[in-house]
C-alpha cells in the first residue's frame, strides 16, 4: 500500500496563484510575503516555485518503476569511446 502525504499549506496558494497570473515570480513573492519558506529555511524563487509547480507527486500523480529512456534515434557510447575497457 502506497502512502500518500499530505499536501503542504503553501500548496493551497501556489497553484491558484499561477493559474492567475502565470507568473512563477508573482507565486514566489506571495509565498515569501505570507511567511512561507522552502524545506531548506530558504525564500522562495521562480525556480522553486516552478519545480514544485512540475513535480508530479505534487501534483496527486505517483509513478512506480519509471526509468527515463534514450531519445529515438540516439545510440548510446560503448564504455570504450569513454576509454574506459
Amino acid at each position: 500500500m502506497a502512502r500518500v502525504p499530505t499536501p503542504k499549506p503553501w500548496e493551497a496558494y501556489s497553484r491558484p496563484l499561477f493559474r492567475q497570473h502565470r507568473r512563477k515570480g508573482t507565486v514566489a513573492k506571495f509565498l515569501n510575503i505570507t511567511g512561507y519558506r522552502t524545506r531548506e529555511g530558504k525564500p522562495w524563487r521562480d525556480m522553486s516555485v516552478w519545480r514544485v509547480l512540475e513535480e508530479s507527486s505534487a501534483k496527486g500523480i505517483y509513478y512506480f518503476n519509471r526509468s527515463k529512456s534514450m531519445a529515438p534515434g540516439s545510440r548510446r557510447r560503448s564504455r570504450r569511446a569513454y576509454g574506459a575497457g
